[in-house]
């Protein structure tokens, strides 16, 4: 196993860990953690292209005091979570202190039945692209069940609907492009592990990368058009 030093997007040190062949052969192509300053990150994209008429809606029913403590509260827990599943991996400490949130140790245990059938490749790993000037942070890379996926865990208070699920959807498709793109690597699974406050299961959704390419180049393109952001490449 191999450990990369980098700041995240929260200005928290973070180690990308390789593993295996695949890991092996990243980290010989040159893997960078540098990101020219005027790329963008994907979050932003999708955020900036999404329909937030929906939020909108939700922030006037329970007023923006509760929707900002609900928001920073979720992102507390993933953090958190992200940490507990990167030590999971990689052999360290899975145990929490006082500073963890409450229903992080439940979550992790909630997600213990799929965990068992994933072999990791990639932890935390920051990928790029040149040709459409983004960078984004890859949960996990790693062989499903004995199948290459690019798999991202997220937390949620409620199941998800199809709607919903579709921005989480379209950013596993271009973490996938960017790795074919910098390391020519083929991911042809996409696979959101969603640990669920009100449930005892978590939800899994497992779809092919295929199906979401032309939707995601779409919401680059409209990112591009709306924000005057112009590309190393030109225009798909």
């Amino acid at each position: 196993m191999l450990k990369i030093e980098y700041i995240s997007k929260y200005d928290d040190k973070v180690e990308c860990a390789l593993f295996g062949d695949i890991g092996q052969s990243i980290y010989s192509k040159g893997y960078s953690v540098t990101v020219p300053s005027n790329y963008n990150g994907v979050t932003t994209v999708l955020s900036n292209t999404a329909d937030k008429s929906f939020l909108v809606k939700w922030r006037e029913r329970i007023g923006d005091i509760e929707a900002d403590r609900i928001v920073n509260e979720s992102i507390t827990i993933g953090k958190q979570l992200d940490s507990l599943l990167y030590s999971h991996f990689t052999g360290g400490d899975t145990s929490s202190n006082s500073e963890t949130h409450p229903v992080v140790p439940l979550l992790y245990t909630q997600l213990q039945g799929k965990l068992k059938y994933i072999n990791p490749v990639a932890l935390q790993l920051k990928v790029t692209s040149d040709k459409h000037m983004l960078y984004g942070y890859i949960d996990c890379l790693c062989y499903y069940k004995g199948v290459l996926t690019l798999l991202d865990f997220k937390n949620a208070r409620r199941l998800k609907d199809q709607k919903e699920l579709t921005d989480y959807k379209l950013q596993c498709t271009m973490y996938c492009m960017f790795l074919y793109e910098q390391y020519g690597i083929v991911v042809k699974q996409i696979m959101l592990l969603i640990a669920v406050r009100d449930s005892v299961y978590p939800q899994v959704v497992i779809e092919d990368t295929k199906h979401y390419v032309k939707e995601a180049i779409a919401r680059i393109c409209a990112y591009r058009r709306t924000n005057g952001v112009s590309t190393n490449t030109g225009t798909q």
